[in-house]
């Protein structure tokens, strides 16, 4: 469990952290028994917490921009929890190849860079490498870094706005015929979006 007492020392111009984590909270982990408050998301169970984000992106529910801010957020809210009086960071230190190590490997190599970029269609692939065993970690983070070395950025680039300008045209007709917004499965593929 995270130290209850962490929002203390935030200072008035980031008490956004707070805030926002648990607006993520209420939104997207509505009806989870493990994360109910911002100081439930530990190291340990950060994966976890991600994997749920993930998943939301993954079905355009908030474009990159908002992932990396996510990523962003959660490292500023870390930096206060693991702040002592003298407001120097001391993170736990674990072994390279702990898996405890996986959520924030994701965050700082992966979410929080420009290059590569992530889209949806990378969320399983994410959430595989959020699931790497102890022992396994940099065997893992190869693995995703050679899949993601694969593509042409600018490609992927304009087939991510298509798709995201064809879900929101769904959903603004959805919404103006006052019906439910339409429901995907959780391994919704780029191509699927882009059929006239």
């Amino acid at each position: 469990m995270t130290d209850k007492l962490w929002y203390e020392k935030i200072n008035e111009e980031d008490a956004y952290i707070r805030k926002t984590l648990q607006e993520y909270i209420d939104l997207y982990f509505f009806d989870s028994v493990e994360f109910k408050a911002v100081e439930d998301i530990t190291l340990e169970n950060l994966g976890e917490f991600l994997e749920v984000m993930l998943k939301h992106y993954q079905q355009y529910h908030f474009h990159l921009g908002e992932l990396y801010d996510t990523g962003e957020i959660l490292e500023e809210y870390f930096d206060y929890v693991f702040m002592d009086d003298e407001k120097y960071i001391n993170y736990p230190k674990y072994s390279k190849e702990d898996k405890r190590n996986l959520g924030w490997l994701l965050i700082v190599n992966y979410i929080q860079m420009c290059n590569p970029r992530l889209f949806p269609a990378d969320v399983p692939h994410l959430i595989e490498f959020l699931h790497a065993k102890d022992g396994e970690v940099t065997k893992a983070q190869e693995k995703l870094n050679t899949y993601l070395a694969q593509f042409d950025l600018m490609k992927r680039q304009d087939e991510d706005y298509r798709c995201w300008a064809a879900i929101t045209k769904e959903r603004q007709q959805t919404i103006a015929e006052n019906k439910p917004l339409p429901i995907r499965p959780m391994s919704i593929e780029l191509s699927k979006c882009l059929k006239d």
